[in-house]
């Protein structure tokens, strides 16, 4: 599934996040733009187990002179698959367009108590995100088994000269 998002007056049940410091900064008052690569405002996991108490759950920092807002979801399986929803928010908070080289392409990685189970590429044919605009894009992946899983994903994208 894929969708263009407006702003939203009001979090509702979307929560906005910012980026943390492990990515570098926007350039501000540059003339040209800034390409780099962006990691999720938030951290989540969730836990899918046989007995079917199932869980998830998502942390983040609001920080709002961020310039992107990424987050980034997943939940476990409905009873009886091994097919869990993964998905990505990204929300342009400059007053410039955001590219995104080739299109976004979201290497989603869910860790499985330790180990890396496996990579799920969220996609969007987007191009570009204009100033306050937001996107959403989700995927379907199998699980290769029970247990707790970390969610973590990265996204190349430009930052236009403002």
């Amino acid at each position: 599934m894929i969708g263009v998002m407006k702003r939203r007056v009001a979090l509702g049940l979307v929560l906005l996040a910012s980026l943390g410091p492990a990515t570098a900064s926007h350039a501000a008052g540059s003339t040209r733009s800034v390409t780099r690569v962006e990691y999720p405002d938030n951290a989540a996991s969730f836990t899918w187990n046989e007995s079917g108490l199932n869980g998830a759950a998502s942390s983040f920092v609001i920080k709002p002179d961020d310039p992107l807002t990424f987050l980034v979801y997943a939940g476990p399986p409905a009873s009886g698959t091994n097919v869990a929803s993964v998905r990505v928010e990204l929300w342009n908070n400059t007053g410039g367009e955001v590219r995104f080289p080739g299109g976004l392409h979201v290497p989603v990685t869910l860790t499985n108590n330790g180990p890396r189970a496996l990579v799920a590429l969220v996609r969007h044919p987007a191009t570009s995100l204009a100033p306050g605009a937001g996107l959403y894009a989700e995927t379907p992946t199998t699980l290769r088994g029970f247990g707790q899983y970390s969610v973590s994903a990265l996204a190349v994208v430009r930052f236009a000269a403002p």
